[in-house]
């Protein structure tokens, strides 16, 4: 048998492969991949039936980072003055939703990141 020969057919198995493999991870990015459609409704401490103004503010403020979809927000502040804000999002799943929301909080507030709790919003 001829290497030469061998070799070519393996090759384009192989290359025939990986343009299925190419084709099959594009195909499961369109079905699956990060939704495009906006969603920026704002929700605000719903369950207390009130929202302070900054917590309105900072929903509106999160609900224009790309893929963060509708937003729930709740600010506590202590005496100190310290703050710790719960956010739920439905793009929390998302890591870089997720960082980028975290830091725009933090930012907003005037907070560490730690004080934010960030969680994935139920469908």
């Amino acid at each position: 048998m001829d290497v030469k020969k061998l070799f070519k057919e393996k090759w384009k198995d192989g290359l025939t492969l990986i343009l299925i493999g190419l084709l099959l991870a594009v195909a499961v990015w369109i079905v699956f991949g990060e939704k495009t459609e906006k969603t920026e409704q704002v929700v605000t401490n719903t369950s207390v039936g009130k929202s302070s103004d900054e917590e309105v503010k900072l929903a509106e403020l999160l609900s224009q980072i790309r893929g963060v979809g509708t937003v729930e927000v709740m600010i506590h502040g202590n005496e100190e003055g310290e703050k710790s804000v719960v956010i739920v999002c439905e793009g929390a799943n998302n890591i870089q939703v997720h960082m980028d929301v975290r830091e725009a909080a933090a930012t907003a507030l005037g907070t560490t990141q730690q004080a934010i709790k960030i969680y994935l919003k139920k469908d």
